[in-house]
């Protein structure tokens, strides 16, 4: 065991196991991120401007029209049913014949559809029908049928559900009788004789009227419960009814509509219950005949209160992101961007997402538990990036699922000049010696300040950061870390919470941002220290597994005020030294230590001189290297300041 480290738990035990754990939890969060990717098509269908009508029109003979139309919209929906929707003088839909199963693009979906009218004037529009719900797109337009009426051929359509949405286009109403309304009928009014009915009921051959009594809404959270007694004056089978709604953009939210439902003097009671998003409803009764919708009874409202907690949209919600931008300072990135949501929305996570050359996300840090509205929320964030060409734009975490949205952008960073990363008098070794591969080489060539680390760095370097040392007398911060004139700098001090703070950069062997280990390599750093009492340092190789048992292998390690050690930990007895060497030489100036751990057999190399080979307890299993700084024996004064300063790094794979 270290007398330099003599109180530490089990020769940095600690600290290899709390490392495993924290940095077990990267490779988490990268999955995590990953999982943005595929969520890009789950932003649903957006309300209102989302979709569009850039061209529309009709052109008439004496008894008929034809409606040309392309709707489109900003991101791929499909609609249940599309085209163009029409009402007459008296606001009876007489829609032109809808198209089903359309899917609306950016580019355009285009039909003519055509059909008989009886004469009068016509208001007319594009509309689609989106999960579930009808929406009114384009601007109105009128078109009039001059010619004598002729007898129109009515053939049953699919008709949307409350009467804003279009109603059936091939049951125009007779002269005689009146158009669906939210006002009964009145009883001396014959039914529509023109209708067809379904097949299964007859519509009514005297006079009928409809209407709604006991009409109320009773909210629970977003569960609302609404009843109704829908009525008819002779007994009448609806094909459907129950209780239409309007939400404050004038899209469909119906409750649950029954079928078949037989009306009478009595009345038919309907209960039914449906969540909703956040905001004020207006509901009435609804009921149709043959093909014919009508909306019966008074309108009322009900709302829904914002809840305490997150907020996951029921209905159909847009994310956007406007006004994305970045500044890029050297290798430091600022983005901002103005995210909102159609409907309120409580985002887990919110910010600005960015990918690299390869694909692999390198987001900015995001906001956390972020209610999103209408009204735009700006996010900005800044990180540090290794030179490249980044994809940026905004995404949120909405439940389970990611939504990327706004308009991609890019941002570069360029290459820095590389400072002298000579600063030690040596310089790094480079290439393959004989029976080892180099796999790894760091000079440290561009400049990054305290707080950054590992930044630029991110693609080759991790570290301990945010828990105790080994000794429990200070912590790891990578905060502390800097990179200047050509030297990786570990300002060891007293935080300003008390603590003593230290650190423990880790190399990364593989391309893959985790830390992974080897069986066997050579190991090499050129550092040197200044005498600081109650700091140490230590290079360790510690196994992947996590298992002391399975090995440890220390070299440089010693206070910094003292001399090197260099330790082989016994194999499977861990807290046993199996061999341990006194190099005699201080920290104090430039030196070179390598580590050449080889099957059976471990040189402890100062400066190109082997100083021991150790053959016995020799690991075989898989191991990574860890530059590590704490506290030691009774920690440093408050007052001890100095630095741990880093040349270069080079690890090399064990070839045979």
């Amino acid at each position: 065991m270290s007398r330099a480290f003599s109180r530490r738990a089990g020769s940095l035990l600690a600290a290899g196991l709390a490392a495993v754990a924290v940095l077990a939890a990267a490779p988490a969060q990268a999955a995590e991120m990953a999982s943005i990717a595929p969520s890009l098509g789950t932003v649903r269908a957006a309300v209102g401007p989302a979709y569009a009508a850039p061209a529309l029109s009709v052109t008439t003979t004496a008894t008929a029209a034809t409606a040309s139309v392309t709707l489109t919209a900003a991101v791929a929906t499909a609609a249940t049913e599309a085209g163009v929707c029409a009402q007459d003088a008296t606001g009876t839909y007489r829609d032109f014949p809808r198209v089903a199963a359309v899917t609306l693009t950016p580019a355009g979906w285009s039909t003519t559809l055509s059909r008989s009218f009886p004469v009068g004037t016509y208001t007319y529009w594009g509309c689609a029908k989106i999960n579930g719900g009808w929406y009114n797109i384009g601007a109105r337009q009128t078109f009039t049928i001059t010619g004598a009426a002729a007898p129109v051929t009515t053939t049953p359509v699919t008709t949307p559900a409350p009467s804003t949405s279009p109603a059936p286009s091939t049951t125009p109403a007779p002269s005689t009788t009146p158009a669906p309304s939210t006002t009964p009928a009145p009883s001396t009014t014959p039914a529509p004789s023109t209708s067809p009915a379904p097949t299964t009921t007859p519509a009514p051959t005297g006079p009928t009227s409809y209407g709604s009594a006991d009409l109320q809404a009773v909210v629970s959270g977003q569960s609302v419960t609404a009843t109704a007694r829908l009525t008819a004056t002779r007994p009448t089978t609806a094909a459907s009814a129950g209780i239409c709604v309007k939400d404050s953009d004038g899209v469909n939210r119906n409750f649950p509509l029954e079928s078949a439902v037989a009306l009478t003097p009595a009345g038919f009671a309907e209960t039914a219950t449906k969540s909703f998003d956040p905001g004020t409803y207006t509901y009435w009764g609804c009921v149709k005949i043959g093909s014919g919708w009508y909306d019966v009874g008074e309108r009322k409202s009900f709302t829904v209160a914002v809840p305490n907690g997150p907020i996951i949209p029921i209905f159909q919600t847009t994310y956007s992101a406007t006004g994305l931008a970045a500044t890029v300072s050297g290798a430091q990135v600022t983005a901002t961007a103005a995210i909102s949501a159609t409907r309120l929305a409580t985002a887990s996570q919110v910010g600005i997402c960015v990918k690299d050359a390869r694909g692999v996300d390198q987001d900015f840090p995001k906001e956390t538990d972020v209610l999103l509205s209408p009204t735009p929320r700006v996010v900005t964030a800044t990180r540090v990036y290794v030179p490249g060409t980044y994809t940026y734009l905004g995404c949120a975490r909405i439940g389970t699922g990611w939504y990327r949205f706004g308009t991609p952008q890019t941002f570069t960073v360029a290459a820095a000049g590389a400072v002298d990363a000579g600063a030690s008098g040596e310089p790094m070794p480079k290439g393959d010696l004989p029976g080892f591969t180099q796999i790894f080489s760091e000079d440290f060539g561009v400049a990054q300040g305290e707080g950054l680390f590992p930044g630029v760095y991110g693609a080759k370097w991790k570290s301990y950061d945010g828990f105790t040392d080994t000794s429990q007398r200070g912590d790891y911060d990578q905060d502390i870390i800097s990179v200047h004139d050509g030297v990786l700098d570990m300002h060891l001090r007293t935080g300003s919470d008390g603590r003593p703070k230290s650190a423990a950069p880790i190399p990364l062997l593989t391309s893959g941002g985790t830390v992974t280990g080897q069986v066997y390599g050579r190991y090499s750093v050129r550092f040197k220290a200044d005498a600081l009492p109650g700091y140490g340092m230590a290079g360790l190789l510690w196994p992947s597994s996590g298992v002391w048992a399975d090995g440890e292998i220390d070299y440089p390690e010693g206070g910094l005020d003292s001399t090197m050690w260099a330790y082989t930990h016994c194999v499977g007895n861990p807290q046993k030294n199996c061999s341990y060497l006194d190099t005699a030489v201080a920290f104090t100036g430039w030196h070179t230590a390598t580590i050449e751990w080889l099957p059976g057999r471990i040189n402890y190399v100062l400066d190109g001189t082997t100083l021991q080979t150790v053959t016995n307890n020799v690991p075989t299993k898989a191991m990574q290297w860890v530059l590590q700084t704490g506290t030691t024996g009774d920690g440093p004064a408050a007052t001890t300041d100095g630095h741990v300063l880093i040349d270069w790094v080079s690890v090399w794979k064990y070839t045979g």
